[in-house]
């Protein structure tokens, strides 16, 4: 039993030898810490095959477009609630994909302006 707790104790010392002295250079040189390069090398086959899908989604822009598309007509209104992004902000992106020739606005400003995806 004290071998066992001599081992252990070894161990645990070599540990906090190798992380201090040799280990925290290694983190200053990189700038992140140890356990963000553990997750990193663990999980790294699952951030590829999932990494094109939510760094698209992250941009407002792209949620916009998806949801005009999905929906087939969106107005300013509607948009910024989607994205949480204020209404001007949704409506000088939706006037730039028209003079792109992407979307076209429909509708007055009697009844509200909506747009829809050029077919």
């Amino acid at each position: 039993m004290t071998l066992l707790l001599l081992i252990l104790l070894a161990s645990i010392l070599v540990f906090l030898f190798y992380y201090e002295f040799l280990w925290k250079k290694i983190e200053q040189k990189r700038g992140r810490s140890l356990l963000s390069m553990a997750h990193d090398f663990m999980f790294k086959e699952n951030e590829t095959a999932a990494g094109a899908v939510s760094s698209n989604w992250s941009d407002w822009r792209y949620r916009l477009t998806v949801e005009l598309h999905r929906r087939g007509q969106l107005d300013a209104k509607q948009g910024s609630e989607i994205v949480g992004i204020s209404q001007e902000m949704v409506e000088e992106y939706l006037d730039k994909l028209e003079s792109d020739g992407k979307i076209q606005q429909a509708g007055d400003t009697e009844r509200g302006i909506y747009y829809k995806p050029v077919t």
